[in-house]
């Protein structure tokens, strides 16, 4: 898989990502003393795409997660679909819970 196959797969994923409201990529903060000219989206350190797995680390900003999971599942899998991680395994990884998220 050449690697402007997986760029492109990869930001195909943070788009459609995008579509489902209550979940975003587990991206690290952009520091203010940070580079602005950094030409690389933060986002894509949430993604790693394996020869048989693709997995996406995710903050969860609404709940309940199941309907939010199934929503980002066939997201990523349409995403995929004309792709070499078509048939791969696809785990998404919810690493923390936006406090948004929670009553009150």
């Amino acid at each position: 898989m050449s690697r402007p196959e997986s760029a492109e797969t990869t930001t195909a994923l943070l788009a459609a990502l995008d579509e489902v409201a209550g979940l975003r990529p587990a991206a690290p903060a952009r520091k203010a003393s940070a580079p602005r000219w950094l030409p690389v989206d933060p986002a894509v350190l949430a993604v790693d795409l394996g020869e048989d797995l693709v997995e996406i680390r995710l903050i969860a900003e609404a709940l309940p997660l199941p309907p939010l999971l199934s929503a980002a599942e066939a997201a990523c899998r349409a995403a995929l679909a004309d792709t070499p991680w078509a048939e791969a395994a696809l785990r998404l990884v919810v690493v923390d819970l936006d406090v948004s998220a929670l009553p009150g």
